[in-house]
């Protein structure tokens, strides 16, 4: 494998199949969809994965796929709800009304959420771990708010 550094102003390269365009044209780099929740003894595992956007449309993870699947998984009535982060972070609109509809939902259950950072939890991602009792990570872990990536 040959390595170099990037200069200021040098282009990464990326798949075309990550970048997604709107109706308005504007464009947005998705990854590939979450795996399904997963239960592992008494704990159900949500696994969220890369950028996030406000809606559910298919194409990489949103705000409402994750709150959808954190209400499965808490119908499910485990000792705990981990949710597996792996993210930049994304969108504003829909991050801290999904915070919230997650925690009334974990409060009314009475199941605690737990964050699991599975490298990185940054801006909007950071902004779920908000939302749990607990925030587990690894050493070389990036967690962090607004600008941790870039």
């Amino acid at each position: 494998m040959t390595r170099h550094p990037l200069r200021n102003g040098e282009p990464l390269a990326i798949s075309l199949d990550a970048i997604r365009r709107d109706a308005d044209g504007f464009f947005f780099m998705m990854g590939p969809e979450s795996p399904p929740n997963e239960a592992v003894g008494s704990v159900v595992v949500v696994h969220v994965r890369g950028a996030l956007s406000h809606f559910d449309t298919g194409a990489g993870d949103s705000y409402e796929g994750v709150v959808k699947r954190v209400g499965a998984a808490l119908a499910r009535k485990p000792s705990h709800v981990v949710i597996r982060i792996e993210s930049p972070g994304g969108v504003v609109a829909g991050c801290f009304e999904a915070v919230l509809k997650m925690r009334q939902m974990s409060e009314a259950a009475g199941i605690p959420l737990v964050a699991f950072i599975d490298e990185t939890a940054a801006s909007a991602g950071y902004g779920l771990c908000c939302g749990c009792e607990e925030i587990l990570a690894p050493p070389p872990a990036i967690i962090g708010s607004v600008g941790v990536v870039s």
